[in-house]
């Protein structure tokens, strides 16, 4: 089969599944840039075949060549991806500060959280749980009002108690770790 009539036939095969191979492709790329690389790379090698008069399914050669051409993607831009050791990155973090900088911020993040649960345990128990059911489960007025079966107005009244209630007792118990310090 001669050039013209090879590119005629992937160029047919372009026109008839390029919209369906782009998606199958977007898929395993995040870049429009890559997407577009990955497909010009499947065309490409589809015009390599010598013989595409016999390849019987199309459709189904194009995505082995396309499955193929990401594996391959994959592999190379895992290859690029420089490594850094942990000896290096702890060298870094020692003549930057930035590690105990973490650290730091860390603590205090846990120290917080601590300071939150002990506050919460304190609220009286209808405070708590609406206020837990909003923040880590982020259900709305109307399934907390259902689940525990008071109105949505009552829900709000809680919530709005239960924050005040939570600020008091974290800013005295902020007070009184300042007046420990």
């Amino acid at each position: 089969m001669g050039s013209k009539q090879n590119n005629s036939l992937v160029q047919g095969w372009y026109t008839k599944f390029n919209n369906q191979l782009t998606l199958f492709l977007g898929k395993a790329v995040s870049s429009q840039a890559d997407l577009k690389d990955l497909s010009q790379e499947v065309y490409l090698r589809m015009l390599r075949v010598k013989n595409p008069e016999m390849i019987r399914s199309p459709k189904a050669y194009l995505y082995k060549v396309a499955i193929h051409v990401i594996d391959e993607w994959r592999n190379s831009s895992r290859k690029k991806h420089i490594h850094v050791s942990d000896g290096f990155e702890k060298e870094i973090e020692k003549e930057t500060g930035y590690g105990s900088l973490y650290e730091e911020q860390q603590t205090s993040i846990l120290n917080h959280k601590i300071e939150l649960s002990s506050a919460l345990k304190s609220l009286p128990k209808i405070y708590a749980t609406t206020l837990i059911m909003k923040w880590y489960y982020g259900k709305s007025y109307k399934e907390i009002s259902n689940e525990l079966n008071i109105t949505q107005r009552q829900v709000k009244r809680y919530i709005v108690k239960g924050y005040s209630a939570l600020r008091i007792i974290l800013v005295n118990t902020s007070v009184k770790s300042n007046d420990q310090n």
